[in-house]
């Protein structure tokens, strides 16, 4: 799975991400850490690969995304 955040939204405190994987993408937007007014990069990719295991396993499923 490969993922990759798109962008981030301070007022939202969210960000959009792109997930990947065997040629099908998905794009969602996602609650990102922030501390202080500042995104915790570590924190918020930790929970971005927690949402892209579950991505993936739909994906391996054929589930609708």
């Amino acid at each position: 799975m490969e993922t990759k955040i798109l962008g981030v939204s301070k007022k939202d405190q969210s960000v959009k991400v792109r997930f990947t994987l065997g040629g099908i993408s998905t794009t969602r937007f996602m609650n990102a850490v922030f501390v202080d007014g500042k995104m915790d990069k570590p924190a918020t990719e930790a929970r971005i690969e927690e949402l892209a295991r579950g991505i993936a396993k739909k994906i391996e499923r054929g589930v609708a995304l």
